[in-house]
């Protein structure tokens, strides 16, 4: 499974989860050719290393992401005829990316796992006995490892040292129920800037903000699956800086509308 320079194959399939849709949806819609060439390339080298990390949350995040970004292009009308024969032309690469890598990717689905789907179940019961015991303030930030011992399941030894592979559960057991409604109104002030942003009269940064929004919508979906997004700074500086460029674009398109 291919880490690259993340270190981990999860950790790595996670970032190209959230680059790919923004990468896509310029390749749909930008008008300048070295622009379109330039996120073409990024897009098909974007995917092909996806699939390499055999991550199959992250698989499924891109799929996700793609459905969200297709959609919103449509409801939006940034999407044209010419978007819509490059859409097909993307889909047939990645078909084929899909069929040059096969062996490993059905062995990934269905092959073994070596009881991993398994052991987000007993670590999911896990974090929700912890939640129980620390329901307001939580077990405290990084403590989860510290009270693992007292919680591990016997039927699963694995949970005796292995965090949940999931962030929901693992932000309401670290920083208890109030936290974790902040952290919720986190995600919903994001999801809130972002769509200010996708309905900018600029077609370049309602764009862009489509491709964040595909994005934030993968990150959503995959953090029921794992714990990538708070163990990793990289991550971590990404969706910040997701954020911070949906900011930057809210900020452009008020001034551009004011003639600044």
């Amino acid at each position: 499974r291919s880490g690259g320079t993340l270190g981990s194959a999860n950790h790595l399939g996670r970032y190209l989860g959230l680059v790919l849709p923004i990468s896509l949806a310029l390749t749909l819609t930008h008008r300048r050719p070295w622009m379109s060439r330039f996120s073409s390339l990024t897009t098909v080298v974007g995917t092909f290393a996806i699939f390499q990390t055999l991550t199959r949350s992250a698989w499924i995040g891109l799929f996700f992401s793609i459905i969200i970004m297709v959609f919103l292009m449509f409801h939006h009308r940034l999407i044209t005829f010419r978007a819509v024969f490059k859409l097909g032309t993307m889909a047939l690469a990645m078909i084929a990316i899909i069929i040059a890598l096969w062996t490993p990717i059905e062995k990934r689905l269905f092959g073994d796992d070596n009881g991993s789907s398994y052991t987000r179940i007993t670590t999911a019961k896990v974090a929700m006995r912890i939640i129980r015991d620390y329901p307001l303030f939580g077990c405290g930030i990084n403590n989860y490892g510290a009270v693992l011992p007292d919680y591990w399941i016997a039927e699963d030894v694995f949970t005796r040292e292995a965090a949940v592979h999931n962030n929901y559960l693992l932000y309401a057991a670290e920083i208890g129920l109030i936290g974790f409604a902040a952290y919720l109104w986190l995600l919903m002030a994001a999801g809130s800037s972002i769509m200010r942003a996708i309905r900018s009269h600029n077609v370049y940064f309602a764009t862009v903000a489509v491709g964040i929004m595909a994005s934030f919508g993968a990150y959503l979906l995959e953090a029921l699956s794992d714990k990538s997004y708070k163990e990793s700074y990289t991550l971590l500086l990404s969706f910040w800086g997701l954020l911070a460029i949906t900011e930057a674009l809210n900020r452009l398109s008020k001034n551009s509308k004011k003639g600044l």
